[in-house]
């Protein structure tokens, strides 16, 4: 689980992980990790086969209780 994330660096070939599942949370108004960055992360993973599932908020870099609880549904999801 990923909230608010930035690419940590750009320009790599991430290796395959055809059996990872990440869960991405953001937000559309998030002055710090800007929407562009999670959509950018989003597809560097999923090029190495990883299967992620992105949440918005409209709101910015503040954890809302609606992403922890579709995180938390994501997860129960997996098992």
């Amino acid at each position: 689980m990923l909230f608010h994330p930035m690419v940590p660096r750009r320009g790599i070939d991430l290796p395959k992980h055809d059996e990872v599942k990440v869960f991405i949370g953001a937000g559309e108004n998030d002055p710090i990790c800007p929407a562009s960055e999670a959509e950018d992360l989003k597809s560097m993973l999923e090029s190495s086969g990883i299967e992620v599932e992105l949440f918005w908020t409209n709101l910015g870099h503040q954890l809302t209780r609606d992403e922890v609880d579709a995180a938390k549904e994501w997860y129960q999801q997996l098992n």
